[in-house]
């Protein structure tokens, strides 16, 4: 019996990571050798269906890719008005009041000098959500509207910390089904009740989780779970008489990332209960041979690297020339990727090439602290904080190589994105990926994890050796070739078809 490929993560979304990339790229190939292909998602989002609509109208997700979201799939299936836009019209009494300095339609309210309310509307003219107050100003709740105009979450809020302590989640006839106690403090999931049908209660949303996963596996003909986020793994070892394929994302060593004895809790928990139809499948040969010298071989382990994605590459320029005297790097703006050092690093190109730029494209909770050390290394005028792309293959062309600091990866999608282009990259030897994607000196250079002086060395050569920087460029791209679509895919559906010769062999 062919097996159903289900693939499991937190959520999908248009401005994705690395890991909505593989998710996406894996579902959109499997369907064209699988009946049916789903994937499973556990996050409440307040656009979800703009979101996964645009997914499917952009190409991005393949329309035999079936999408569930816990929260859609729990909310009672009834009729509803859809609205296309919420009127502007407000209650008798109120006065409202625009708020100039938004860019987005925004309003005060106020009912006889209390203010009572703050409204805010999208590009589109939509309701997106709305605070309520009390008479002291605090904000008490707030309600987020849906794309067609719908009150789907109401936020209850706690007045001393102004954090949510309540959540409900409604259907389209305006009914809460769901209710999420929140700890105020550190806002994890508390008591969940599901009033959707027969009630039922959880300690927390994790219970809600496992048990919707438990009935969906139920419901579909022959489900092959396949979990890309460590948080879920343990949720799916509990699922019994299923099969599963865990994916490694990233490094499963605690810090500081290089010593393979430690092992973090989740993975360790993993590989100690396995049984033999779930399988774990790793993105470097590296990373499977440091796991068996701890855990010993295992026929259950397999390697199958991310490819490169062609489809990608459509919109590329094949006119662009690149900037000798440019770097690149893409990643969020969080402490594990280290850009504090990338960029004492670029401190001593610029020593040497005073025209040299830097352009660092990603969001995050560092960009401030990275702002103030620019500054206060003198890099204004050479390094670009560029915020997030969506493209970012058409920067890598730009750019005379990229770099990759980071304290560990899975993979680093981002070299073999690099490469793809022909743009060599300058990386540490991070655990896991680089000098499994990079051939040092050949397509890149491959330098000590914290070797800062090794780094900017690196980018100074190919600044500076155009005839070096040409030939890599040229070797970069048998990368196609090394990691193609078709040796990826082909791995996939050996491992998933493999369940079924387990079965006959039994």
């Amino acid at each position: 019996m062919q097996g159903t490929p289900v693939l499991v993560t937190n959520s999908l979304d248009v401005n994705r990571g690395g890991m909505t990339k593989a998710v996406l790229l894996r579902a959109n190939k499997l369907a064209d050798h699988y009946d049916q292909v789903y994937i499973l998602t556990f996050t409440y989002q307040q656009r979800y269906h703009q979101i996964i609509n645009e997914l499917y109208n952009n190409n991005e997700l393949d329309p035999r890719v079936k999408v569930l979201n816990m929260f859609e799939d729990l909310k009672p299936k009834k009729k509803f008005k859809l609205f296309n836009k919420i009127s502007n019209k407000h209650d008798k009494g109120l006065l409202r009041i625009k708020d100039k300095e938004k860019s987005k339609p925004t309003y005060r309210y106020y009912r006889n000098g209390i203010y009572v309310k703050y409204e805010r509307y999208d590009d589109q003219n939509i309701l997106n959500f709305i605070d309520n107050m009390n008479e002291s100003r605090h904000r008490v709740s707030r309600e987020e509207y849906n794309s067609y105009g719908q009150l789907v979450r109401k936020r209850h809020v706690d007045l001393h910390s102004n954090k949510p302590r309540l959540d409900r989640y409604f259907d389209d006839n305006g009914k809460a089904y769901l209710t999420i106690w929140v700890n105020p403090v550190t806002q994890e999931g508390q008591r969940t009740v599901l009033m959707n049908g027969k009630p039922k209660e959880f300690k927390t949303p994790g219970g809600l989780k496992k048990n919707w996963l438990k009935k969906k596996t139920k419901q579909i003909n022959n489900p092959i779970l396949i979990l890309d986020n460590k948080k879920h793994f343990q949720k799916a070892l509990k699922i019994d008489n299923c099969k599963r394929i865990f994916v490694i994302h990233n490094s499963h060593l605690r810090k500081p990332y290089t010593n393979i004895n430690k092992v973090k809790k989740v993975y360790h928990d993993l590989f100690e209960n396995l049984n033999k139809q779930d399988q774990v499948v790793f993105l470097t040969e590296k990373q499977k041979n440091d796991a068996e010298q701890i855990y010993g071989e295992n026929n259950n382990f397999h390697v199958i690297p991310h490819p490169v994605n062609h489809s990608n590459m459509n919109y590329l320029d094949e006119k662009v020339e690149y900037d000798p005297h440019s770097v690149v790097a893409i990643a969020r703006l969080h402490p594990v990727k280290r850009m504090d050092e990338a960029l004492r690093a670029f401190r001593k190109v610029v020593d040497e090439i005073p025209d040299a730029k830097f352009m660092i494209y990603g969001k995050g909770e560092l960009e401030g602290e990275l702002k103030s050390l620019i500054n206060e290394l003198g890099l204004d005028e050479n390094v670009s904080l560029c915020g997030y792309t969506n493209k970012p293959l058409k920067e890598y062309q730009k750019a005379a190589c990229s770099i990759l600091t980071s304290d560990f990866e899975g993979f680093g999608l981002v070299v073999l994105e690099s490469l793809s282009v022909g743009t060599p990259v300058v990386s540490y030897n991070t655990k896991y990926g680089p000098d499994d994607i990079i051939r040092d000196e050949v397509d890149g250079m491959v330098v000590e994890q914290g070797d800062k002086d090794a780094l900017a060395q690196g980018i100074i050569e190919l600044m500076t050796d155009s005839s070096k920087r040409e030939l890599f460029s040229e070797n970069a791209k048998e990368v196609h070739s090394r990691f193609s679509e078709e040796k990826y895919i082909n791995g996939w559906i050996n491992l998933i078809d493999s369940f079924d010769e387990f079965q006959n062999n039994e």
